[in-house]
């Protein structure tokens, strides 16, 4: 999970994107955008598909070097 998150900073970095701007662009809370990004709640594929979509990409995008078997632990 950590190479999911990493991928998301760098393209929230990439789209100078705050939290609280992904908030809103995926009707997703600041609370759990949070937690996503400190790994202490795993995305649904749903809430993964709004963040890709709001960071301009697509979930194969955000999920480039990530070891699958961390997502499933």
């Amino acid at each position: 999970m950590e190479a999911l998150i990493k991928n998301i900073r760098e393209r929230m970095k990439k789209n100078y994107m705050s939290q609280k701007e992904l908030a809103l662009r995926t009707g997703l809370t600041e609370a759990t955008i949070s937690r996503y990004l400190h790994g202490t709640r795993r995305m649904s594929v749903k809430s993964l598909y709004y963040i890709a979509r709001a960071l301009g990409t697509t979930i194969d995008g955000l999920m480039k070097g990530v070891d699958w078997s961390e997502m499933y632990d």
